[in-house]
């Protein structure tokens, strides 16, 4: 067994030689940065080969939620395209609506086209390191297969803690057996993983309940932002020149954002608050109910059509509040990692958070109002509406200086460059062992 000396000068030995890393990280549903939607791994990769690192991404042509193409395959099975330095190499997969067994077969296509992809294997460079990132742990396991033919460390990035969000949030029956083969996988891979990689602080938690895994085999890396882009908006610069108080929601419109649930609200603050104006921006499976109800009802809402993260910034300019909601569920004792608090905070303006969870951003950072309940939605708006602008503007200054500390790129660019470096020495200290 390795004493703690040896352990300090083989990481010493690591960070020496630390100069480019060969990095691949396998996402089923990553996208390019001229995309819609989430762009982590874009994000991480660019400033990992900034920092002199090569970058491979791998993802499915077919974009989740969308129905969108990545890019045109041309009737192939595999194709790399290059943006800013990163190799990204899409794989064709079958289309699908909704959670079907289509999406589940896309799922496993994509597995096995990812392990035994021609283009990978094909090279000869070597990758020193290889993450493979969820929600569903098919992506993970292609990734540890490729990492145990390399011989090289493998990297399970958590997103989503699958199976137990599809039995807390989507209903399904723990003993479902597609949720048993969720399970098993999940819970050999987080044990092959040379580091497992968390969105969410206390996602750890779940599997040292479940498993007893150690805490140094985790490390938390946050979502982020790229602060630059909202650095010209931290003041209010409303474009429709009415004294309207918009808050504004981005982000996805499904089953688990719950925006029916603030649209129930909006009937009480149309006649309380007639200055109040939601701004949605987003797309998802529920617009088309959601334009309905805010047509049908008169509802005072505005849609807007989703746009690339550089763009984005220039709408949420003309916010003076932003919203989101948490259904009550059990998972959220995990803590969460939306991507839209990253922008949110960014923004400096206040936040109105409407759910419980654990680790709870909007409260840590002050930048916001939190309440538990959607029927304290009107009372706690009201309370938002009758305090001094600069009260206001205080709050949105504590949101920035939040997203500085916890959601800059250039921060969590290092924090995922420790990541690969802890998993090499944590492989080297297995075979040490």
């Amino acid at each position: 067994m390795m004493g703690v000396k040896d352990k300090k000068i083989i990481l010493c030995k690591i960070l020496m030689e630390r100069v480019f890393m060969n990095i691949w990280i396998l996402n089923h549903y990553a996208i390019k940065p001229t995309g819609i939607g989430i762009n982590r791994h874009y994000s991480l990769a660019k400033g990992l080969v900034k920092r002199g690192h090569n970058v491979t991404i791998v993802a499915s042509n077919f974009q989740h939620g969308t129905g969108r193409l990545n890019i045109d395959l041309e009737g192939a099975k595999y194709k790399e395209e290059f943006f800013d330095g990163i190799r990204f190499i899409w794989i064709d997969t079958p289309s699908y609506v909704g959670n079907s067994i289509r999406r589940v077969i896309n799922m496993v296509v994509f597995a096995l086209r990812a392990r035994f992809n021609k283009v990978l294997l094909g090279k000869e460079e070597k990758p020193d390191v290889i993450v493979g990132s969820s929600p569903h742990p098919f992506t993970a396991l292609a990734a540890e297969r490729l990492a145990a033919c390399y011989g090289v460390p493998f990297v399970m990035e958590v997103r989503d803690l699958w199976p137990l969000s599809l039995i807390e949030l989507g209903g399904y029956s723990n003993l479902h057996p597609f949720i048993l083969v969720l399970d098993y996988l999940d819970r050999e891979l987080v044990k092959k993983a040379d580091i497992v990689v968390t969105t969410a602080p206390m996602m750890k938690e779940y599997y040292k309940e479940r498993f007893g895994i150690s805490d140094n085999k985790f490390i938390w890396v946050t979502n982020g932002t790229d602060l630059a882009l909202f650095k010209d908006i931290t003041k209010t610069d409303k474009s429709d020149g009415k004294s309207n108080f918009n808050i504004f929601y981005s982000g996805a419109l499904g089953l688990a954002n719950g925006l029916d649930v603030i649209f129930d609200q909006l009937k009480v603050i149309k006649m309380k608050y007639p200055q109040v104006r939601l701004e949605v921006v987003g797309y998802g499976p529920l617009k088309e109910h959601l334009v309905y109800r805010a047509e049908n009802e008169s509802l005072p809402v505005r849609f807007h059509e989703p746009v690339t993260k550089d763009k984005l910034p220039a709408i949420l300019k003309n916010a003076d509040a932003f919203i989101f909601y948490l259904h009550p569920n059990k998972i959220y004792r995990y803590g969460i990692s939306l991507n839209k608090l990253a922008d949110y905070h960014a923004s400096g303006r206040p936040i109105i958070m409407i759910g419980e969870c654990a680790n709870n951003p909007v409260k840590e950072s002050g930048a916001g109002v939190v309440v538990s309940s959607p029927s304290e939605f009107s009372g706690v708006l009201g309370k938002l509406l009758e305090m001094d602008e600069s009260a206001r503007r205080e709050m949105g200054r504590r949101g920035v200086e939040y997203a500085k500390k916890n959601y800059d790129w250039d921060i969590l660019v290092e924090r995922y460059a420790e990541v690969m470096d802890r998993a090499i020495f944590n492989k080297r200290q297995k075979k040490g062992a």
